[in-house]
């Protein structure tokens, strides 16, 4: 059994009423990811907030606050744990060169066609602030061996 992170970064949008922009990475790998856009994501070696701040400045270059990546939710397939933290930035910072795979900011409400199935709920989901924590949430990700 695994606990991975993936993290879900919003920035606001200027002149935009149709929500933030949301930081995405061009993943080179797993083989089902490459290619593909995904949150900066990896596996947690500590506190989930710790693990977040790590993994996110690791793909992008940008520093943030570990206390202020909040749970989102936990998925778990019976065998591994997907923890989804979440992060409201100040501004989109510049991301371009920054990290081993290209990263970038992208329309929350209209996802490129490459990105990974499960972002295109997540990254909603992401955006309600309403929502308490869901653990323990089963799921599949298509096209994962």
């Amino acid at each position: 059994m695994a606990d991975f992170v993936v993290c879900l970064a919003y920035a606001p949008r200027p002149s935009s009423a149709r929500g933030p922009w949301v930081a995405l990475v061009e993943k080179n790998g797993p083989e089902w990811q490459a290619g593909m856009l995904n949150g900066p994501a990896g596996e947690v070696t500590g506190l989930l907030g710790i693990s977040a701040a790590t993994h996110f400045e690791a793909e992008t270059g940008l520093t943030t606050v570990d206390a202020n990546w909040t749970l989102l939710a936990s998925l778990t397939d019976g065998t591994d744990t997907l923890h989804v933290m979440r992060y409201e930035m100040a501004a989109a910072f510049d991301m371009t060169g920054t990290g081993p795979e290209p990263a970038n900011w992208y329309a929350n409400d209209n996802l490129p066609a490459a990105t990974v199935p499960y972002m295109r709920w997540l990254v909603p989901l992401g955006r309600d602030t309403n929502l308490t924590v869901a653990e323990g949430i089963g799921y599949t990700f298509e096209g994962e061996p």
